[in-house]
């Protein structure tokens, strides 16, 4: 993962980027909407995420996507999310 700042009045999530790869019959809105859940996306309107990840991986038509193709999804994720999955990878807890 790699953390991006927004900015300070945003306390309890960060943004990361997480790779993703693209599978024979994905489309662009399902690998965006099974990322997001699957790493704890905080965002209440999946869509928004399907659009900053086409215009970042410079995707010009969404239902053309080619397997094996790894694209990079940035996503809003809880800090307590983050301090979980340390310790999860077998790094000592607070």
């Amino acid at each position: 993962d790699f953390c991006l700042s927004r900015g300070l009045g945003d306390v309890y999530k960060r943004q990361v980027l997480v790779p993703a790869k693209v599978y024979c019959g994905d489309t662009l809105n399902g690998i965006c909407s099974r990322t997001a859940i699957e790493h704890g996306d905080v965002r209440e309107d999946l869509r928004e995420i399907t659009e900053v990840v086409r215009r970042q991986n410079n995707i010009q038509d969404a239902d053309v996507i080619q397997p094996g193709r790894i694209l990079l999804i940035e996503l809003e994720v809880p800090k307590e999310k983050d301090r979980q999955r340390g310790t999860a990878d077998g790094q000592k807890g607070e």
